[in-house]
């Protein structure tokens, strides 16, 4: 006698739950997409920015800045601008690595910075050849450009590797007891 399960009252709990756990981790490595996807090119432009032409450049502007978060913390940041000239062509820049400007909760880490590039300093830029006005004061790959790319891509491989777990898991049938009868096994 075969019956055909339509109804779900037939589904155990477990199957629910891998279930829920599936479609929870399809949604954690769909929201780590993006992340990836907007962060990629800074590694790439990092990667590049080695192997980009220098010209002279001088800095403009060297001031810290600060933002009051929603929590009343304080993050601050350095805001450098330097000019630079290519073929008798003026640009300007903001960038400091292949991910521009980065801030901290860190007052130091800012400070750093402005100490590192005061206004009126001369300093080396790293231009593209390809495209002029993008240029950088440190090439390379950089902390700032390579953490929320590798946070966005553990959260992918959690989303994956979870996911796996749940169908591997979801493919095994839960053993039914027979408490009667592995009572009547043990001898006493």
């Amino acid at each position: 006698k075969m019956e055909a399960e339509t109804d779900d009252s037939n589904r155990s709990p477990t199957q629910f739950g891998r279930l829920g756990n599936s479609l929870f981790f399809i949604i954690f490595f769909l929201f780590s997409l993006p992340g990836m996807y907007f962060t990629y090119p800074w590694l790439v432009n990092g990667l590049e920015s080695e192997n980009w032409l220098t010209t002279e450049g001088i800095i403009t502007s060297s001031e810290i800045y600060n933002v009051r978060g929603s929590k009343g913390g304080i993050t601050y940041g350095a805001e450098i601008l330097y000019e630079y000239s290519v073929s008798d062509k003026k640009y300007l820049s903001n960038h400091i690595t292949s991910a521009g400007q980065s801030s901290s909760s860190d007052l130091d880490y800012a400070q750093g910075l402005i100490n590192k590039y005061p206004n009126g300093a001369k300093v080396t830029v790293y231009y593209n050849p390809n495209k002029l006005d993008e240029a950088v004061l440190e090439p390379g790959i950089h902390f700032f450009d390579l953490f929320p790319f590798g946070m966005s891509l553990l959260f992918s491989l959690i989303g994956i590797i979870g996911f796996i777990w749940t169908l591997k898991g979801s493919n095994e049938t839960p053993k039914k007891r027979d408490y009667n009868k592995e009572s009547n096994d043990k001898k006493w």
